[in-house]
């Protein structure tokens, strides 16, 4: 049974204001332990609005946004240690592969809080049957002037029931408009990890 807002995830948006976690926004009493397998998929920017002059949709879609993609996912695995955790990210880069041209806009701003029916058509493409549950990096905006905003999704991959949900927002950071995405993708990814992890404690 969901509840949107439960005594956990008090103390996780707690937590967060410190910068150590993502705010929690919906979480499944249906129990994950740490020894539960997990498979991260990547990050998903089908859906993504991207508002910076710099950006081009042909760069975007075979360039930055794959490499955002097995970059940031890398690291994001170092951040969920020491949960078991495989990399799987044929989905997301087939998928962003059919980011549209008009996702290139003038203003993005981040979501409000996506209903749990939004996030279980989300993660469907990625409900695949197997064992143990995956993740997955639903970006929201990248702006210049917003940053990157973005929600983690986690989820029993035999039956598509959502576990876990995180919103988050970073800032832009670093030289370049590679890395100045990039880090706030990983900053986001990190605190939805501790999120999780504080929930397995």
């Amino acid at each position: 049974m969901m509840t949107r807002i439960s005594t956990l995830a008090l103390s996780l948006l707690i937590a967060a204001a410190s910068g150590c976690a993502a705010p929690a926004v919906y979480v499944q009493k249906k129990s994950t332990r740490q020894s539960d397998q997990y498979t991260f998929y990547g990050f998903d920017f089908t859906r993504a609005q991207f508002a910076d002059g710099y950006f081009r949709h042909p760069d975007l879609v075979s360039g930055k946004i794959p490499r955002w993609n097995e970059r940031a996912s890398s690291q994001t695995l170092a951040a969920l240690s020491p949960l078991v955790v495989a990399e799987d990210l044929g989905q997301s880069l087939r998928r962003n592969l059919g980011v549209p041209g008009t996702a290139v806009v003038s203003t993005a701003r981040p979501w409000p809080a996506p209903p749990l029916g939004e996030l279980m058509r989300e993660i469907s493409p990625y409900v695949d049957g197997g064992d143990g549950n995956g993740i997955v990096v639903f970006v929201e905006c990248l702006s210049k002037k917003e940053g990157v905003s973005a929600h983690t999704v986690v989820f029993d991959r035999k039956d598509g029931t959502v576990l876990l949900a995180t919103q988050d927002s970073a800032g832009g950071d670093g030289f370049g408009i590679y890395d100045f995405y990039r880090r706030p993708l990983l900053t986001i990814a990190k605190r939805s990890a501790r999120t999780l992890k504080d929930r397995l404690q």
